[in-house]
């Protein structure tokens, strides 16, 4: 989810030992890249324009993928 500009995300999968987070545009194009090495709540700061991507977070065989609406911090 996003909150005052900032994607947060929380990673509760227990076997999760590292996993990549990417943030796409409606159009496909990757945004940003984070590696994830442990479960945990984490916060990144995009420096996306205002509006709606996609978040995909993959580890080993696992894949979720959530749309989110990223709001510009003014």
């Amino acid at each position: 989810y996003s909150a005052n500009g900032i994607l947060k995300a929380d990673i509760n999968l227990p076997s999760v030992k590292n996993g990549t987070l990417r943030v796409f545009n409606l159009l496909g194009e990757v945004q940003n890249i984070y590696r994830v090495y442990q479960p945990g709540h984490y916060e990144f700061s995009t420096g996306v324009k205002t509006g709606i991507y996609i978040v995909t977070f993959v580890s080993g065989n696992n894949a979720k993928a959530k749309k989110v609406f990223i709001q510009t911090q003014y």
